[in-house]
């Protein structure tokens, strides 16, 4: 009895500390998103003629209404689903593709504001950005793969949740079934 007891009792602290760790995870995510979105805006708002073509290539790839999507969705988690080390990992690698967009976006940024900060020679100078635009887009690619991963693994998660309540209640019945007969006899 005692042995049930503490393993039930270790168990919960397990799950405890695997919530928090995804809770945690969601936070860095939110405020990755939070981050991007600001510097996005920050280079919309520029009034350097550069920020065209990255601004055409962030509508193209709709990289800001993703980022919303995957920061809603996350807020959106059930607690019972977050009980997984599969979906820590596919967290892990959203945080990691999500830190390396923000930094090429601030990089950019840097750039173009650098170019335009700076008046003298600066219809000379200017920073190609275009290296930093294609790992944007490389990235974006990633980031697509993996939000796909964690939604299939989600679904997967659900499934087995929803595979483990039936056969608990199956069992559950048998159990009554059994204990019925026994008191009969």
């Amino acid at each position: 009895m005692d042995i049930i007891t503490t393993t039930g009792f270790a168990s919960k602290i397990i799950t405890t500390i695997g919530i928090n760790a995804v809770c945690s995870s969601i936070t860095t995510i939110t405020s990755a998103a939070r981050s991007i979105g600001e510097v996005i805006n920050g280079i919309s708002r520029s009034s350097t003629p550069d920020k065209k073509n990255v601004i055409d290539l962030l509508n193209r790839l709709d990289l800001e209404e993703t980022i919303k999507v995957v920061d809603s969705m996350l807020k959106e988690i059930s607690r019972d689903n977050l009980e997984s080390n599969t979906l820590q990992l596919c967290l892990d690698s959203l945080i990691d593709i999500l830190k390396k967009i923000e930094f090429e976006l601030k990089r950019i940024d840097y750039m173009l504001k650098y170019n335009s900060n700076i008046w003298i020679l600066s219809s000379f100078r200017s920073h190609d950005c275009t290296s930093n635009m294609k790992k944007i887009e490389e990235y974006k690619n990633i980031l697509d793969v993996r939000l796909k991963r964690f939604v299939n693994m989600l679904k997967i998660k659900e499934e087995f949740s929803k595979n483990e309540t039936k056969s608990t209640v199956k069992e559950d019945l048998v159990d009554i079934k059994i204990s019925c007969e026994d008191s009969l006899v």
